[in-house]
């Protein structure tokens, strides 16, 4: 992935599309650029052979737009990175296949989880990494985003009540992604609590 981001960006300087001295710049977002495009293949790929296709393109709609200034638990490599991402979802769609949809009473259950996760969501979001800190002033303008986009996904759930079964299982892989938000922001919480103990402690030491 680094030598394809770095070929891309060196064709772009030959063609005069970005300046050699923004070169480190562009490798950059092009290594996230590429990273992020493998995860969303790898998950639309786990959607297809779970039988779940529609399903997984309306969990990334929902997830993508929420999470990208919710923040939460970020891997320490884009491989672990991959591998949680992939991970959680393949988890996702093995409890759909073989426990909820088993269990029609499951179904309504979710309907709680989704003021779990929005209650979390709204207590802790955005929770930035300590190795990518927040601007002060970006704290207020992603947490408005947060809310209008949490919003907009709760009143699309809401819809898919009164609609066919398949359009609600469209709002239930909704609540999913809402769900593994919130756990994101609760890891990354947990992680940020820890490390501000520890550095007091070496403070005081």
């Amino acid at each position: 992935m680094v030598h394809i981001a770095d070929k891309v960006v060196k064709l772009f300087i030959r063609n005069n599309v970005v300046k050699e001295m923004e070169y480190d710049i562009y490798f950059y977002g092009m290594k996230l650029f590429l990273g992020e495009m493998i995860n969303i293949s790898l998950i639309l790929l786990i959607g297809m052979l779970c039988g779940r296709r529609i399903e997984t393109i309306v969990f990334l709609l929902a997830f993508i737009p929420i999470r990208v200034f919710a923040g939460g638990y970020h891997a320490s490599c884009r491989r672990n990175c991959t591998l949680v991402f992939t991970g959680s979802y393949m988890c996702l769609c093995c409890v759909w296949n073989y426990i909820i949809l088993s269990n029609s009473v499951l179904e309504s259950y979710l309907y709680v989880l989704m003021i779990i996760a929005d209650i979390v969501i709204l207590r802790l979001a955005p929770v930035e990494h300590k190795k990518r800190p927040f601007e002060p002033n970006q704290v207020p303008v992603y947490r408005r985003k947060i809310r209008i986009r949490l919003l907009f996904v709760n009143m699309v759930v809401v819809l898919t009540i009164f609609m066919s079964n398949r359009m609600k299982e469209m709002g239930l892989f909704i609540i999913l992604a809402l769900f593994l938000i919130s756990i994101l922001l609760i890891v990354e919480s947990i992680k940020n609590i820890r490390y501000e103990a520890n550095s007091v402690v070496l403070d005081e030491e």
